[in-house]
């Protein structure tokens, strides 16, 4: 993982070019991917919204130069646009899938890009807004991943080659993690 973390963090920070001052938001932000993307990103002036589980993590990533550390709870959205106010942001870093989701949903702005890397929690993602926009996807996905892209379409959805079929397979077989390959 030494390896691997760090170079999928690099990956997602370049996911879309941004302006230096420009704000991301990311969930599992003490996963070692997401600790690469806080690097990462302050590397670039990018400036990072960080959603943890436990308050312990806020001091440790504001010491790796996190910018804004945020307990997971309900209201995380609210708390998150009163910290940064109207400044846009334009990349959503989804590692755990399900109601976390939504949250990242409820931070960025309109047009921003989600990109779904992970799917700790093994949960179904329910879009509680309707609407669509274009998805991002390999066309050499099967049709399950397709399918599952066309389901997380809210915004602009970018799903990782491997994690779509986990969460498609969520669909159809509710708590069923699915095979995260490639």
């Amino acid at each position: 993982m030494l390896t691997v973390n760090p170079t999928t963090g690099a990956l997602l920070v370049e996911a879309r070019e941004l302006p230096a001052g420009s704000w991301l938001v990311q969930n599992a932000a003490n996963s070692g991917v997401d600790r690469s993307v806080i690097a990462f990103a302050e590397e670039r002036g990018l400036r990072t919204v960080n959603i943890v589980r436990r308050e312990q993590q806020i001091a440790e990533l504001g010491e790796l130069g996190a910018d804004l550390v945020l307990v997971d709870t309900p209201d995380v959205a609210a708390r998150a646009r009163a910290v940064i106010g109207d400044d846009p942001v334009l990349l959503g870093l989804d590692g755990v899938g399900g109601a976390a989701t939504s949250l990242l949903l409820d931070v960025r702005t309109e047009g921003a890009l989600l990109v779904v890397y992970g799917y700790m929690s093994g949960a179904p993602f329910t879009p509680d807004q309707s609407g669509s926009s274009r998805v991002v996807a390999d066309p050499g996905q099967t049709h399950d991943r397709v399918l599952a892209a066309q389901w997380l379409c809210v915004g602009t959805v970018l799903i990782a080659t491997g994690v779509a079929q986990g969460v498609s397979a969520s669909f159809t077989h509710p708590g069923a993690m699915g095979a995260l390959t490639g």
